[in-house]
């Protein structure tokens, strides 16, 4: 067992999200070992929709359903999963009490951000039944913090089915209860807070809804929003057949590759997303043109979603 060697301060201020919180630590001038006084305020926490199991009509949208934090400690989103009685699924925007979109530029498939549509590999097949053991991890934590007030997100889900669908959707990750700790312990906490408040998850998808009808190529724009920088680390799709795509900044013609290449080989599914190899990072306003041929045969729907994230600087 690796016992971090640590003073309980260190190990407070070096919390990376999705990394865990060591339990034991041992203290690099006396070398004892001893409990990280942080482990029994730090507990892992499902956050869901009130009502959890929603009823969406044919292809209708949801009016915002609320989730609520209640007020005894901040939860840490880490990622996201979802049920769907049909396949097609259903989109979700997040906003705040004011209506301001949080988490996306607009509507994103569900499928994109969080688990629970399966995967089918060229060796395997993974069913939704098993989608919780592969919960999307977002590209960084969100915290949401609470004081002495609740806290609570809205989100409006749109069912893409022309049959009516029951749908669930939860956020996974940490509930920090530093209203419950000690004093000390606590503004430990809201430091932690104050050196993370500035990096957000984002997710981008493309300006405009994308169905292309049979061999269509056509040019889509993903533009970053102002004010953060951002930083492009995973990315996704849910689409109903193939196609072949091409990314490039559309200001200096910078191309992401040569030549256009199979989706698949540039996106993966919510529960295996494709994890570029080195992070690209993009100053604010900057927009990227994604090229997008469809080889279906049929026509294609795609949902392309960037997974990113928001750098503030001072």
């Amino acid at each position: 067992m690796d016992i971090p060697q640590l003073e309980a301060d260190e190990a407070i201020r070096s919390y990376i999200p999705g990394l865990g919180i060591p339990t034991l630590l041992q203290s690099p001038k006396t070398g004892r070992i001893y409990v990280n006084p942080l482990k029994q305020w730090v507990k892992p926490f499902t956050l869901t929709t009130e009502p959890f199991t929603m009823e969406l009509p044919p292809f209708g949208k949801s009016q915002p359903i609320p989730m609520v934090i209640d007020n005894k400690g901040d939860f840490e989103i880490i990622g996201g999963m979802f049920e769907s009685d049909q396949p097609e699924g259903f989109t979700v925007l997040m906003s705040d009490p004011a209506g301001k979109p949080m988490f996306s530029n607009r509507e994103i498939h569900v499928s994109t951000i969080a688990s629970g549509a399966g995967a089918v590999t060229k060796f395997s097949v993974f069913g939704p039944e098993s989608s919780g053991g592969r919960v999307y991890r977002w590209p960084d934590s969100y915290w949401l913090k609470v004081n002495e007030k609740k806290r609570v997100l809205h989100c409006v889900f749109r069912n893409l089915s022309p049959l009516a669908n029951i749908a669930r959707f939860a956020l996974h990750g940490l509930r920090w209860y530093h209203t419950l700790a000690d004093v000390r312990t606590a503004n430990q906490i809201h430091a932690l807070y104050e050196q993370r408040r500035r990096i957000a998850p984002f997710f981008y998808t493309t300006e405009q809804f994308v169905k292309l009808a049979v061999g269509e190529k056509r040019d889509f724009d993903v533009r970053f929003t102002d004010g953060p920088w951002n930083e492009w680390l995973k990315s996704t799709v849910v689409s109903t057949g193939t196609f072949r795509v091409s990314i490039a900044e559309t200001a200096t013609g910078k191309r992401f590759m040569d030549d256009p290449i199979p989706g698949d080989q540039v996106f993966g599914p919510g529960e295996f997303p494709f994890m570029l190899w080195e992070s690209a990072l993009f100053e604010p306003n900057y927009k990227l043109t994604l090229s997008l041929e469809n080889t279906a045969g049929v026509d294609n729907t795609i949902w392309v979603t960037l997974g990113c994230r928001h750098l503030e600087i001072s």
